[in-house]
Protein backbone atom coordinates (compact mmCIF):
# COMPACT_ATOMS: atom_id res chain seq x y z
CA UNK A 1 0.00 0.00 0.00
CA UNK A 2 1.30 3.41 -0.94
CA UNK A 3 0.33 6.12 1.54
CA UNK A 4 0.05 9.58 0.03
CA UNK A 5 -0.67 12.88 1.72
CA UNK A 6 -1.55 15.70 -0.65
CA UNK A 7 -0.71 18.98 1.10
CA UNK A 8 -1.94 22.32 -0.15
CA UNK A 9 -1.94 25.87 1.13
CA UNK A 10 -5.63 26.06 0.18
CA UNK A 11 -5.60 29.84 0.04
CA UNK A 12 -6.37 30.68 -3.58
CA UNK A 13 -9.21 28.20 -3.83
CA UNK A 14 -10.84 29.77 -0.77
CA UNK A 15 -10.28 33.40 -1.68
CA UNK A 16 -10.45 33.69 -5.48
CA UNK A 17 -13.85 32.78 -6.94
CA UNK A 18 -12.50 31.87 -10.39
CA UNK A 19 -10.14 29.31 -8.85
CA UNK A 20 -12.82 28.06 -6.46
CA UNK A 21 -15.07 27.40 -9.45
CA UNK A 22 -12.43 25.17 -11.04
CA UNK A 23 -11.35 23.48 -7.80
CA UNK A 24 -14.32 23.59 -5.40
CA UNK A 25 -12.62 21.01 -3.14
CA UNK A 26 -9.20 22.62 -3.65
CA UNK A 27 -6.49 21.40 -5.98
CA UNK A 28 -5.58 18.90 -3.26
CA UNK A 29 -9.09 17.45 -3.50
CA UNK A 30 -8.75 17.11 -7.28
CA UNK A 31 -5.38 15.38 -6.94
CA UNK A 32 -6.78 13.09 -4.24
CA UNK A 33 -9.71 12.13 -6.48
CA UNK A 34 -7.33 11.10 -9.26
CA UNK A 35 -4.90 9.21 -7.02
CA UNK A 36 -7.70 7.47 -5.14
CA UNK A 37 -8.63 5.57 -8.28
CA UNK A 38 -5.47 3.50 -7.76
CA UNK A 39 -6.21 0.40 -5.70
CA UNK A 40 -2.80 0.39 -4.02
CA UNK A 41 -2.97 3.99 -2.78
CA UNK A 42 -4.27 5.34 0.50
CA UNK A 43 -4.70 9.07 -0.07
CA UNK A 44 -5.42 11.83 2.43
CA UNK A 45 -5.26 15.61 2.27
CA UNK A 46 -3.99 18.25 4.62
CA UNK A 47 -3.82 22.02 4.32
CA UNK A 48 -2.27 25.05 5.89
CA UNK A 49 -5.48 25.60 7.88
CA UNK A 50 -5.29 22.17 9.56
CA UNK A 51 -3.79 21.69 13.02
CA UNK A 52 0.00 21.94 12.91
CA UNK A 53 -0.40 23.54 9.47
CA UNK A 54 -1.26 20.14 8.06
CA UNK A 55 2.27 18.90 8.75
CA UNK A 56 1.94 16.77 11.86
CA UNK A 57 4.77 14.63 13.16
CA UNK A 58 3.00 11.58 11.73
CA UNK A 59 2.92 13.09 8.24
CA UNK A 60 6.52 14.28 8.48
CA UNK A 61 7.74 10.74 9.22
CA UNK A 62 7.06 9.54 5.69
CA UNK A 63 9.08 10.46 2.57
CA UNK A 64 7.97 13.76 1.06
CA UNK A 65 8.02 15.40 -2.32
CA UNK A 66 7.21 19.08 -2.42
CA UNK A 67 6.33 20.71 -5.70
CA UNK A 68 5.51 24.27 -6.61
CA UNK A 69 6.03 27.48 -4.72
CA UNK A 70 4.80 28.15 -1.24
CA UNK A 71 3.06 31.46 -1.79
CA UNK A 72 2.00 31.56 1.83
CA UNK A 73 5.39 30.52 3.22
CA UNK A 74 5.39 33.55 5.46
CA UNK A 75 2.58 31.87 7.40
CA UNK A 76 4.20 28.44 7.66
CA UNK A 77 6.18 28.25 10.85
CA UNK A 78 9.93 28.46 10.45
CA UNK A 79 10.28 25.22 12.42
CA UNK A 80 8.09 23.33 9.97
CA UNK A 81 10.09 24.66 7.03
CA UNK A 82 13.29 23.52 8.71
CA UNK A 83 11.88 20.02 9.25
CA UNK A 84 10.63 19.69 5.67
Amino acid sequence: MIRVTVWNEYEHERTIPAIANVYPEGIHGAIKAILSTEEDMEVRCSTLQDPEQGLSEEILQIPMYLSGGLTQNRTISYLKIQIV
